[in-house]
């Protein structure tokens, strides 16, 4: 299991107790920030925004432990006495949300599940993702220079988007902040690359072994342009759940579906969450 002393920093912007809880992670290279969006939208539920390990104000210690594995257990250690849990998660943070998501199931303790643009199956990222896979030592290289500069890590960020989403423009200021924040530590920078490195088909066996056991309605959103993990390889496989359901937004959409299209992705899971 995961260390006990090693925490992640959550969010509860809605107070404690309010509504069945509801976990939400980002993807990768984000922060809760990303999510900031749904929280108006569910005024009366108990929400807990995670900054995943090497994210945003978690902790990001040089000990390699940055696989889907690690994070859903440090995920699972502080949640550990909710009951009826639903879950949300963006791209990485779908995949752990379902490994999560599979370990509550088991336990009787999961209620509904979202995913958008969910990395579950590493096998099915894009030829271009999958071949950056084996350049860490160059891609560390290349983050180097985003330490000196906040420009150059907003400049990276900005080209970084042009290349994931259709719209970029609608990605607010203060999440892009906190994407160019996760490369100004040099610490943040070398837990990225740490967690790439772990996007391997081996390491995520034990969803696609569990994926059969989730039966409670779940929510699919997916930019049907995603450049990263696109349709319908993804969306196939993950539509194999039981009580799922599968929402594109009309507009031309990439990788970022909630940021991209806040309306109308978000009203959509926020209904789906009531």
């Amino acid at each position: 299991m995961a260390e006990p002393e090693l925490r992640l920093h959550v969010e509860t912007p809605n107070g404690i107790g309010q509504g069945r809880p509801i976990v939400v992670l980002h993807g990768y290279l984000a922060t809760l920030e990303s999510w900031r969006g749904l929280v108006p939208l569910l005024p009366g539920r108990e929400l807990w925004l995670f900054d995943l390990k090497g994210h945003g104000a978690s902790p990001c210690p040089a000990d390699g432990k940055y696989s889907v594995t690690n994070q859903a257990e440090l995920v699972l250690a502080q949640i550990a006495d909710m009951r009826e849990v639903t879950l949300v998660g963006h791209s990485f943070g779908g995949g752990v949300a379902l490994l999560v998501a599979i370990r509550l199931r088991k336990e009787g303790r999961l209620a509904r599940l979202v995913l958008v643009d969910a990395l579950a199956f590493p096998e099915h990222l894009s030829w271009w993702a999958t071949g950056l896979r084996g350049g860490w030592l160059a891609a560390y290289l290349a983050i180097a220079p985003f330490w000196l500069s906040d420009a150059a890590a907003m400049f990276a960020v900005r080209m970084g988007l042009n290349v994931l989403c259709k719209q970029p423009q609608n990605i607010t200021a203060a999440s892009r902040q906190a994407y160019a924040g996760n490369l100004r530590q040099p610490a943040r920078a070398s837990a990225l690359i740490q967690t790439g490195r772990h996007l391997v088909k081996e390491e995520y066996q034990e969803i696609e072994n569990g994926l059969s056991s989730i039966d409670v309605p779940t929510l699919i959103v997916w930019g049907r342009d995603d450049p990263l993990v696109p349709m319908p390889d993804n969306t196939r496989r993950l539509l194999t759940i039981q009580g799922s359901k599968l929402f594109v937004p009309g507009e031309a959409c990439g990788h970022i579906a909630h940021e991209e299209l806040p309306d109308p992705v978000l009203p959509e899971i926020a209904a789906f969450l009531q």
